[in-house]
């Protein structure tokens, strides 16, 4: 299936289908505004990449993660929705904030959202160098992502209560009132950091 896709870096013109990815991938009530995601490629462009269908070049899911000088340890407002991501960041930082992915609900339960996870994350370590721990937080009801993470070294470092909207976990969950957020974190073996960087060019390719 994944012969059909690449990985590629997030350009500006990608932005509609972005957003599209992410009304339709999760709950209104945590839908990111588009200069939220707009803030996040200007800062840190390396570590925006997307899901390309080979046939129509469109963006059929999304990887952005955010670039951070200090590790804020469980402080809930570090991971707020809609947080401007420039304050937080330093070329040389250590931390990798997976902030958001998601892919077209159509293209679910074919391991695309693994892949895109997998290779995603691995081209920006290659390619950014110097990073040590990387961070996500996810709703404690959102059980495959927490598989999938899991899958990948991710552990769980901190429940983060009252963090989501009630209604938050309409989409990823067969119900629940949980609003709670887990913090999970992947510290990164000495033979896995990257010393140098190897950015690679970005492909701009319109999103019809």
């Amino acid at each position: 299936m994944t012969d059909r896709f690449h990985i590629d870096a997030a350009t500006v013109r990608d932005l509609p289908c972005i957003m599209a990815l992410e009304r339709r991938g999760f709950a209104r009530e945590i839908v990111e505004h588009h200069r939220v995601f707009r803030r996040r490629l200007a800062t840190f462009p390396e570590g925006f990449l997307v899901l390309r269908d080979d046939a129509t070049r469109r963006a059929r899911g999304y990887l952005v993660t955010e670039r951070w000088a200090t590790d804020p340890d469980v402080d809930p407002a570090s991971y707020a929705l809609g947080h401007h991501p420039a304050p937080r960041y330093s070329p040389s930082g250590p931390v990798l904030y997976v902030a958001s992915m998601t892919i077209e609900p159509a293209l679910r339960g074919r391991r695309l959202g693994a892949f895109l996870f997998r290779e995603g994350r691995a081209r920006i370590l290659r390619n950014v160098g110097g990073i040590e721990r990387e961070l996500l937080i996810v709703h404690d009801a959102w059980q495959a992502a927490q598989q999938l993470y899991a899958s990948e070294g991710f552990v769980v470092r901190a429940v983060l209560p009252a963090f989501f909207p009630a209604v938050a976990a309409g989409r990823e969950s067969a119900g629940g009132s949980s609003t709670a957020a887990l913090l999970m974190e992947r510290n990164l073996p000495r033979n896995e950091v990257a010393t140098s960087a190897n950015p690679l060019p970005a492909a701009a390719f319109p999103c019809p």
